[in-house]
């Protein structure tokens, strides 16, 4: 479970630092170095160059932005296993689990150099979390959860993509997570025992559960692109203007913040069934009702090298810059939300063994809108009297 939550978090890390939105757009700005090449040479067309080098990157955040929110939000209804349809007592456990919504697109982002124009990540989150529960009446009950992270898990990897044009190369520094929820449950239909010892119908519980998660992401990295960008100068020697190919290699270091805010209330009806004593299964629909806000905030900073000389003249003979010099610097911005689904249908199902008083539970949850794709799987320990 730990390399999973790492894998997905530094997956999810490289749209956290460059940015999240509807229409996400990242604003970079080239400032040409005229101590070194003069007033006779500049970029031919420098708002198209730098639409050129930051295409890349917002296209990632264009054909994400959508995903990412939903991974969040999964993970924040979880945490909680349902177990018996009702707690006669008094329970208390710990769960951990993640939400993955489109799963499958990690094929894209895992072969990068094929997809590097129209990549995708999955949606993917994480949670753990304490909780306990008691039985407020012979029909209802009421279960609480609690997981704090204040820098105490911190992924030790990194993810390094390139290809013959970009590179990403980014690190998670910190993650910093508090979740917490209530979920009270009333049983609509009794438990009834249809073959003894063998099979009883376990019931039908209603429920309705309140989460709110609030979580910030710090990460740094690098973004690299190589290009063939014209330049125009001025021939030093017959005065007249010509165009010259040189090879770029533009690399921008950043680092991001990312807070988040999610409230969901997820109403429930769950049916359950026993099989002898040890084995109780249940499965029932849901659907989680979402409001909440993100906001992302980056600034970075980078050169611009040139990976072969600028001339200052069209024969190519006056030197002007030798390959590898600084010809520009670059700073590259953005500030986008992201937006929280309103609405997401699910099909939940579980197992729970029993073991005198101690429950060991395996719950999943499949998003009805991408059912093959995107779903919860929590697992949990408890004891129960």
């Amino acid at each position: 479970m730990r390399l999973f939550i790492s894998r997905a978090a530094l997956c999810v890390s490289i749209i956290f630092l460059l940015g999240g939105g509807v229409y996400a757009s990242i604003d970079f700005t080239i400032t040409l170095n005229e101590s070194l090449l003069g007033p006779a040479i500049d970029f031919y067309d420098i708002t198209d160059t730098q639409n050129q080098i930051k295409e890349n990157p917002e296209n990632l955040l264009n054909n994400n932005d959508k995903v990412i929110p939903y991974g969040l939000t999964l993970a924040n209804t979880i945490g909680y296993p349902n177990g018996k349809s009702i707690i006669p007592n008094f329970e208390c456990g710990m769960a951990v689990g993640a939400g993955v919504y489109q799963y499958d697109r990690y094929k894209s982002f895992e072969n990068f150099s094929e997809n590097e124009d129209d990549l995708e990540v999955p949606g993917a989150g994480a949670n753990a979390a304490v909780h306990f529960g008691f039985g407020l009446s012979g029909d209802t009950d009421i279960s609480f959860k609690l997981f704090i992270n204040q820098g105490m898990y911190k992924p030790d990897k990194n993810i390094n993509k390139e290809s013959d044009v970009h590179k990403y190369d980014f690190t998670l520094d910190e993650t910093n997570l508090v979740s917490f929820g209530v979920k009270g449950r009333y049983n609509l239909v009794s438990e009834k025992k249809i073959i003894p010892f063998l099979f009883s119908f376990g019931g039908v519980t209603a429920g309705v559960a309140l989460d709110y998660q609030h979580g910030r992401v710090t990460s740094t990295g690098t973004y690299q692109d190589t290009r063939m960008t014209t330049f125009t100068g001025v021939d030093a020697v017959s005065g007249e203007s010509f165009n010259e190919t040189v090879n770029v290699e533009t690399t921008v270091n950043g680092k991001a913040d990312f807070e988040w805010n999610i409230i969901s209330v997820t109403p429930e009806i769950m049916v359950y069934s026993d099989f002898f004593y040890f084995l109780t299964l249940y499965t029932g629909p849901a659907v989680s009702l979402n409001a909440g806000s993100a906001n992302f905030s980056m600034s970075a900073s980078g050169v611009l090298k040139n990976l072969t000389p600028v001339y200052g003249d069209e024969n190519s003979i006056l030197v002007v810059a030798e390959e590898g010099s600084t010809v520009a610097t670059g700073v590259l911005r953005a500030n986008e939300p992201f937006s929280v689904p309103l609405a997401v249908p699910l099909w939940k199902a579980g197992v729970e063994i029993n073991i005198l008083a101690f429950k060991i539970q395996a719950e999943g949850a499949a998003v009805l809108t991408s059912p093959t794709k995107s779903f919860t799987a929590q697992l949990g320990i408890r004891v129960q009297f």
